[in-house]
């Protein structure tokens, strides 16, 4: 009984803990010189020019924790940060969005820094095997090349008609359509962060019209919105960077389904906590703000598509 007493002690703890938000420390009562205007003040913060009160000469401390300040780490906002995104992201987000900011590192800056640590984990991946993927893709890349010089070479010296001119100038077209978009792809693959910072960008579209009405924050802006979704895609990124982690400490791949119901619970719980939703609720208007993300990235690629297409016809007349 102590056992769960003590169990069930610690998750009305946890949960009063959710919903409050961060308080920074009380105002300090010393009295302070400022080193930059030479005032003397009560308090943190100089009241003239800003600057804090703990600011000292530059000694190796001082410079080390200015330079890990640059990363959000100096005074630990950041280690704050993914600490509430994992443990009550939600709240956390709307903590921000309701004024409470000084304790988190700014979204885009954090957004930043997760993106960074992504791209060294993936350098990792790519130095312990994983380059000898693309090894096999740029040999197939070879041997479909050296197919079409092949076939050039072959129909070099048959007499060409008109058609066959515009045939051809048209397949050189579309070419070099499809190496862009394959480049563009390989470039998303890689840098993963963009590619979710532009599904977010449509989440945050799709939220001002379907969130709207929301119990806990009705009437957001859309730069709420996205300011939102930006630390919802530091939190995946976050998450895909330990996933990615993992696989090089285990030698071994994770199932892309079972990440994708991962990434798809995370979000619902975001959408519960920042909007104040119940789960059945959250997880239809999760969904469904996907599927129609998706849809708008389809719609936008097919017209794309079609525009390229028209111009390469363009082009080889």
């Amino acid at each position: 009984m102590k056992i769960i007493d003590f169990i069930e002690k610690k998750l009305a703890a946890y949960a009063q803990w959710r919903h409050t938000p961060l308080r920074i420390d009380p105002m300090s009562m010393k009295v302070a010189v400022c080193m930059n205007c030479g005032d003397t003040y009560v308090g943190s913060f100089c009241p003239r020019c800003g600057q804090p009160a703990k600011t000292r000469r530059l000694s190796l401390k001082n410079a080390t924790r200015t330079l890990l300040d640059t990363w959000g780490l100096g005074q630990h906002s950041l280690l704050r940060t993914i600490w509430h995104l994992m443990a009550r992201p939600g709240y956390m987000i709307g903590d921000y969005l309701d004024g409470h900011r000084q304790p988190y590192l700014q979204p885009f800056k954090a957004v930043l820094v997760i993106g960074t640590l992504y791209a060294f984990i993936y350098a990792l991946g790519s130095f312990s095997g994983h380059i000898a993927r693309e090894r096999k893709d740029n040999i197939a890349e070879k041997t479909e090349m050296n197919i079409k010089l092949d076939k050039a070479s072959a129909n070099s010296n048959v007499p060409k008609t008109e058609a066959k001119a515009f045939e051809e100038q048209f397949d050189k077209e579309l070419d070099k359509i499809t190496k862009y978009v394959d480049a563009i792809g390989k470039w998303l693959d890689k840098n993963k962060i963009w590619q979710q910072l532009i599904l977010h960008l449509l989440l945050a579209i799709i939220a001002v019209r379907l969130c709207r009405k929301a119990p806990s924050r009705p009437g957001l802006y859309f730069s709420e919105h996205f300011v939102a979704q930006v630390y919802i895609c530091t939190q995946m990124g976050f998450v895909t960077s330990v996933i990615m982690l993992c696989q090089l400490l285990l030698g071994q791949d994770i199932d892309g389904s079972m990440a994708g119901f991962l990434s798809l619970a995370i979000l619902i719980v975001d959408y519960k906590q920042l909007y104040g939703y119940g789960y059945l609720k959250a997880a239809w208007k999760t969904i469904l703000s996907i599927v129609l993300s998706f849809l708008i990235l389809i719609s936008v690629s097919l017209l794309v598509v079609i525009i390229l297409g028209i111009h390469s016809a363009y082009v080889a007349t």
